[in-house]
């Protein structure tokens, strides 16, 4: 039975056994409503913020990043042409000969451009790939005429869809898309190449043929005869 104490009765809390009254036992409600409030006020500390974080490089509705816009820097115009030329090798590769030279010549420039990253434009590449025709394939005149044929295919409008995708396609998704549509387009064999001038002639220039020169040195310097490798 609990017991009880007469409210004149003195309690000593010094006494073993008595329970010491707290901060909160001692106070009212309105007190502790006080307390309460005086603590929701007070400042956090630094670095912390009731606002969700978030990224200036995303987009407000979605929150993914946001692509670089602007011209296409050196890395992303290699990395346009190693992903071109996957798609000239796939293409090209449907030329054989018994020697395999088609073999070595289409695999080499693949590695030209997409290991080596030696390519900043289609003009160079297709500089590059023409000068190993009239090299390799001298021995096999009919089948450098058809492959010849084929490539002019593209060299030919490289003028006019490349200055597109580097001067006017603001990303880098952009720009492999139009490439990538763009090859669809010219490998076929029914490709109308006059309808294609017509299309792209507002974006024709000749100033987009950065690296040319450079593949004419190295084949100018090689030694006569002499096999120009990947190393050259």
């Amino acid at each position: 039975m609990a017991s009880q104490t007469s409210p004149d009765t003195k309690i000593d809390w010094n006494a073993a056994g008595t329970q010491q009254p707290t901060a909160s036992s001692k106070q009212g409600p309105d007190d502790q409503q006080q307390q309460q409030q005086q603590q929701q006020q007070q400042p956090r500390p630094s670095g912390e913020s009731t606002m969700p974080r978030t990224d200036p490089n995303a987009d407000s509705a979605t929150g993914r990043p946001i692509a670089p816009t602007g011209p296409p820097t050196d890395e992303e115009k290699r990395e346009l042409i190693a992903r071109y030329a996957q798609l000239f090798y796939e293409h090209f590769r449907q030329f054989r000969d018994p020697l395999e030279r088609m073999k070595f010549i289409n695999t080499e420039i693949l590695g030209r451009a997409k290991f080596d990253k030696r390519y900043l434009s289609v003009e160079a590449m297709h500089t590059d790939y023409d000068l190993m025709l009239s090299q390799y394939l001298v021995h096999t005149p009919e089948l450098m005429q058809r492959v010849g044929l084929e490539l002019n295919k593209f060299a030919e409008v490289g003028r006019y869809w490349w200055p597109k995708c580097v001067a006017h396609a603001p990303t880098q998704a952009e720009r492999q898309a139009e490439m990538e549509a763009v090859f669809e387009r010219v490998k076929h064999e029914d490709f109308n190449a006059p309808a294609f001038v017509v299309e792209y002639e507002e974006f024709y220039s000749a100033d987009y043929y950065e690296g040319v020169l450079s593949i004419m040195d190295t084949w100018m310097n090689a030694t006569a005869g002499g096999i120009i490798t990947r190393e050259a």
